[in-house]
């Protein structure tokens, strides 16, 4: 039987998904106080599901957060035995993630950051998120990121890991909307900026943060009594 499967999954070809982990991904995503939609999607039988032209929402608004070209669920597929979705890592490409148009000081839908490449993982204990790689724009300044934080503790009823983050996700996206929408405006022109962050789990606070900035030059704000701005 088991050199039958293998076989089977040697040889198959991208299949449609199957109706139950369709469901299962819909479930799994409006649990999170999230809606998703998406163009296609193809089912490999060895544990890959590709979602290709995604859209993810907040319950509270119409709008998109995010849109991505493609989702990649890495999934352990002897869960499926047991029709069930347990996830071993998720990677999105050629993401935007959204400020809502009643949120955003213009008015208009605009992005929070743009060109979002992230994977994800179950981290090395049961409340860790790994992020093993992340390259994003945020602002005028390209960033890249990697390491693992923890999540608070988790209900009876929260877990799994990835769920757990895309609940955080949901519950937060606002508060996060609004923090940058306010200080984006607040950087000063900068030439050839780059930030790298590490993440270093911490059990009271999720996460320290190891930063290291570059940038050419940067013009600060106008110095009192001076015409032009400083350059740094």
């Amino acid at each position: 039987m088991l050199a039958a499967i293998q076989l089977f999954i040697l040889n198959s070809r991208e299949l449609a998904l199957p109706d139950f982990l369709f469901r299962e991904v819909e479930s799994r995503a409006k649990s999170a106080g999230l809606g998703i939609e998406f163009g296609s999607a193809s089912f490999d039988p060895s544990g890959r599901i590709l979602l290709r032209n995604v859209r993810l929402s907040l319950s509270s608004f119409d709008e998109p957060i995010l849109r991505a070209e493609s989702i990649h669920l890495e999934i352990d597929p002897w869960s499926l035995w047991m029709r069930e979705l347990k996830t071993r890592s998720v990677r999105i490409s050629g993401a935007d993630l959204l400020i809502p148009a009643m949120l955003s000081p213009s008015g208009t839908t605009v992005p929070l950051v743009s060109n979002l490449d992230p994977t994800f993982r179950p981290g090395s204990s049961a409340r860790h998120v790994a992020i093993d790689h992340l390259t994003t724009q945020v602002g005028p300044i390209p960033l890249d990121l990697h390491g693992e934080f923890v999540l608070p503790l988790p209900s009876k009823t929260e877990q799994r890991p990835l769920d757990q983050l895309l609940k955080s996700i949901a519950r937060n996206y606002v508060n996060a909307c609004r923090t940058v929408s306010s200080i984006l405006p607040r950087i000063p022109p900068l030439e050839d900026p780059y930030l790298h962050v590490r993440l270093i789990p911490h059990e009271a606070h999720s996460a320290d943060l190891e930063l290291a900035f570059s940038v050419r030059r940067a013009n600060s704000p106008p110095i009192p009594g001076h015409s032009s701005p400083a350059i740094v």
